[in-house]
Order: C-alpha cells, then structure tokens, then sequence
C-alpha cells in the first residue's frame, strides 16, 4: 500500500502513469524482471481524486499464467476536507514479465534486472 499526494500541477495523464508504474511495482513483487502492462481490462471511475486528497493503491492478484499476473486494484481517497474515505477507482489490469529482447519470460525465473540498492 502506498500513500501520497497527488501533486497540484500533475495532470490527469501524468497521474494515471504513474498508477501504472505502482501496478509495476507491484509486480516486481512476484519477480525481478522487466514488466510490460499487457491491458487494462476494465476501469471504473468512480469518483474525482481533488487535490489534497491522499490516495492509496491496493493491489491483490486474481490470477498467474506462467509470465503473466493479472491484478485488482483499488484507488481509495481520504479526503483532504473531512478525512472521510471513498473508493475512487478500480480496474483490473494485466502485466507480463520479459527479458531485455522483450520476450515474455517465466515471471517465477531468476531475475533479469537488477534492483537499486
């Protein structure tokens, strides 16, 4: 889980990349490798994110091919006014493991990319 704040001056845009970067993150969980998002399968917004708000991303996985996770997420806001909390989003988005060629791999194999120390 992570929180943050949405920052004032990010975009729409710029804020839903960087949902897809956590949805990596997430996946890196299940294996060090490169993580292409395959598709997002279904988005549902179900309400605006307003600046001050602090977001936090939920992740849970609902299924494993042999180089693919698909993964539930939820957006859930607390709101900056009133500290009450709504879920704002979810999707169900799918993520592949590859190598550097960019050919999907067995996500459960040794690593193929080396994590910041």
């Amino acid at each position: 889980m992570d929180h943050h704040d949405r920052p004032r001056d990010m975009t729409t845009t710029e804020y839903v990349g960087f949902a897809i970067r956590q949805f990596r993150r997430f996946a890196r969980k299940h294996g060090v490798h490169r993580w292409v998002t395959v598709s997002i399968e279904r988005v549902e917004f179900k309400a605006p994110v307003h600046v001050g708000d602090v977001v936090s991303l939920y992740t849970r996985p609902v299924s494993f091919g042999r180089s693919s996770i698909t993964v539930e997420v939820r957006v859930v806001a607390e709101r900056w006014v009133g500290g009450a909390s709504a879920e704002v989003t979810n999707a169900t988005v799918k993520m592949v493991a590859t190598d550097r060629h960019g050919r999907s791999i067995d996500f459960r194999s040794a690593p193929t990319v080396v994590e910041p120390s």
